[in-house]
């Protein structure tokens, strides 16, 4: 005895897999051949068809914002934004590359560098 079938194909015989997002590991499908449409007298033993999905590691993206307009003596608060399609957005470390040469960066009240 067979399984109910999912979905009869006629041609062509040509499938996409497109795995899920941030999937990997190990994944498949069932598939059986027949001659007799819609009759299971003449059909093949299921055959598995496996995939193995590969994690690929997506560098994070720093968004762009919008230049800030400081007045002097006055701190300005800047938000630094970023995506990333593996870690959530606490997960991600900011890291500053340059420094300002007309004022000082701080971050919890200290200055950074």
């Amino acid at each position: 005895t067979y399984d109910a079938p999912i979905a009869h194909l006629g041609p062509p015989h040509e499938l996409f897999y497109k795995p899920y997002p941030l999937h990997d590991g190990q994944d498949s499908f069932t598939f059986s051949l027949s001659d007799c449409p819609n009759q299971f007298l003449q059909i093949t033993s299921p055959y598995t068809f496996s995939f193995t999905l590969v994690h690929i590691d997506h560098a994070p993206v720093a968004m762009p914002f919008a230049a800030v307009v400081a007045h002097q003596s006055l701190a300005v608060s800047v938000a630094l934004n970023g995506t990333s399609l593996d870690h959530a957005l606490w997960e991600l470390t900011w890291v500053i590359r340059g420094l300002p040469s007309r004022g000082v960066l701080l971050h919890n009240g200290s200055a950074v560098g």
